[in-house]
């Protein structure tokens, strides 16, 4: 019996270490494809510019991370203990239109955030019923890659903060409104905003499971998602594995020995 149960914990053991490692290897193919499109879209702001479109030039990495931080810096003394806030990026002209859809929605009929028991809750609930507000404009450009740079930049550094609730949806979206021959029709304004409110009464539905009865409200599941941030953010892949592993390896022990 206890031969058998060593073969599963050990196909178990595999199993999952082929998993991190394909999720090793997805991760490098795709911040190679990120990394490319970056620079195909640098390339062709730098031709704009050389045939005279008044947008502003790209900044350089070092000045990306400086105003983010700054960001950030602003966030933290806009939004107090207790709340929540989303960072989001968009034409100037469509923040107020655009600001709630982030959480109000998910794309596939599911709404992120829902009330106490489940139900939906409305951009117009959200601001009247809740108190969640719009701050907008912490950084403008009329450059579409700086402003989702730092939009990346900013999500990067308040990972681990429970007060966000970012979950890899919608991120560095905006872009120059073009026409089919790549040339530029009007020359937009796009800006770095966030929404913030109180988490009380609100529920947030988990990224990868839809079933009701696995809702957890705001407050346990962004502590739940601080405090993961915080024991992995700093380890290599090897030590994320051991810890992974070693936690899949109590899990499967538990149901054996039922």
């Amino acid at each position: 019996m206890w031969v058998r149960r060593e073969e599963e914990l050990w196909f178990c053991y595999c199993h999952s270490f082929c998993l991190l490692q394909k999720k090793q290897n997805n991760d490098k193919l795709n911040a190679k494809a990120t990394k490319a499109l970056l620079e195909k879209k640098i390339a062709e702001h730098v031709e704009h510019r050389k045939r005279g479109v008044g947008i502003d030039p790209v900044l350089m990495k070092q000045d990306l991370n400086t105003l983010a931080l700054a960001i950030v810096e602003k966030i933290k003394l806009i939004v107090p203990e207790g709340h929540n806030f989303y960072a989001f990026v968009c034409r100037k002209y469509r923040v107020d239109e655009e600001a709630f859809a982030s959480v109000s929605g998910r794309g596939n009929g599911q709404r992120l955030i829902q009330d106490a028991n489940g139900g939906n809750v409305t951009a117009k609930d959200m601001k009247k019923k809740y108190g969640w507000v719009v701050v907008k404009d912490l950084y403008t450009s009329t450059c579409a890659i700086n402003v989702n740079e730092l939009e990346k930049r900013v999500h990067v550094l308040m990972h681990a903060d429970s007060r966000s609730i970012w979950l890899q949806n919608g991120m560095g979206g905006v872009r120059l409104e073009e026409d089919k021959d790549g040339n530029i029709i009007n020359v937009l304004e796009f800006s770095v905003n966030i929404i913030h409110g109180p988490r009380k009464d609100l529920t947030l539905l988990p990224l990868n499971n839809t079933n009701p009865s696995s809702r957890m409200s705001l407050r346990w599941r962004c502590h739940e998602l601080s405090s993961e941030r915080l024991a992995t953010r700093n380890m290599t892949f090897e030590a994320t594995c051991c810890r992974y592993l070693s936690c899949m390896i109590v899990k499967c022990t538990a149901c054996f020995a039922i």
